[in-house]
């Protein structure tokens, strides 16, 4: 397994998380009335949901040989195999959900919803960071 692939990811979503936690100050009245924050959120969204995926999948892969069919499942399976923790894999899986809408759009996207959802990424990213670390860290120890 090459660790830099997770590696390079995990600091993506540092990186992502540290630009969104710009916004977190803002009121909801000031989001709403500025369409570049709007953008710039949704896209910071979308794009640690998709690093976090890209993790899973890959770990998922290359350790267990467990190929997800969805981005939802790979949240799931990694909480199964004890990458992250089953009560946070319960709730990033919900995340995928809005990287979907703000993707895919299949439906209006709810600025309100989005705006809310800022805090709730930020502290269940830093977790899911801070937790494949420690999945990492006791791979190599078993290695070790």
């Amino acid at each position: 397994m090459d660790l830099e692939v997770v590696l390079v990811r995990l600091r993506l979503i540092v990186k992502y998380c540290n630009t969104l936690e710009e916004f977190r100050s803002i009121t909801l009245n000031e989001y709403l009335g500025n369409f570049h924050q709007q953008l710039i959120v949704e896209r910071l969204l979308q794009l640690v949901v998709e690093a976090a995926t890209d993790i899973n999948k890959y770990l998922l892969v290359q350790l267990h040989k467990i190929s997800p069919a969805t981005n939802f499942d790979s949240f799931t399976e990694a909480g199964r195999q004890s990458i992250i923790t089953q009560d946070l894999a319960t709730k990033l899986a919900q995340s995928v959900g809005m990287r979907n809408i703000l993707v895919h759009q299949y439906k209006d996207i709810d600025n309100k919803i989005v705006f809310s959802a800022i805090p709730k990424a930020l502290e269940q990213y830093r977790f899911y960071v801070q937790q494949v670390t420690v999945y990492l860290n006791s791979l190599e120890a078993e290695d070790g």
